[in-house]
């Protein structure tokens, strides 16, 4: 779970001109079995302003495409992220920080692509400014 969510919030805010770096302790659930897990300082970096990011490339002959956004605003850091393959969504995660306590939520929802499992989750926690 450290790698799905650290991987796919970082990659979100590469070239950013201002960031914040924080360090978030999360509980994961696994929605079709129950499980959670808990993982501790996995490093999220938020950009400083709203941005919109699109990438495109190719996986076993098929396009595949990824929507990165970020919503900064004085209430929350909102996050989402798409990925298609052929115009058909195979991922999907959304999550919010609040501003002020750190309160952390979000889901993760991955299609069975592969050898990539079908995936149901959601998470919760709380992060700190990264020393």
């Amino acid at each position: 779970m450290k790698r799905v969510i650290a991987v796919a919030l970082l990659a979100s805010s590469m070239g950013a001109a201002a960031e914040t770096k924080l360090s978030c302790d999360l509980g994961e659930t696994d929605r079709h079995n129950g499980e959670v897990v808990l993982t501790a300082d996995v490093k999220v970096v938020v950009p400083e302003e709203s941005m919109r990011k699109k990438n495109e490339r190719e996986i076993d002959g098929q396009t595949y495409k990824t929507y990165e956004e970020w919503v900064i605003n004085p209430q929350a850091s909102l996050y989402r992220f798409r990925g298609k393959l052929d115009g058909k969504l195979v991922t999907l995660e959304k999550s919010m920080i609040q501003a002020g306590t750190g309160v952390v939520r979000g889901e993760i929802k991955h299609k069975e692509m592969g050898e990539r499992p079908r995936k149901m989750s959601t998470y919760e926690g709380r992060c700190y400014l990264d020393q």
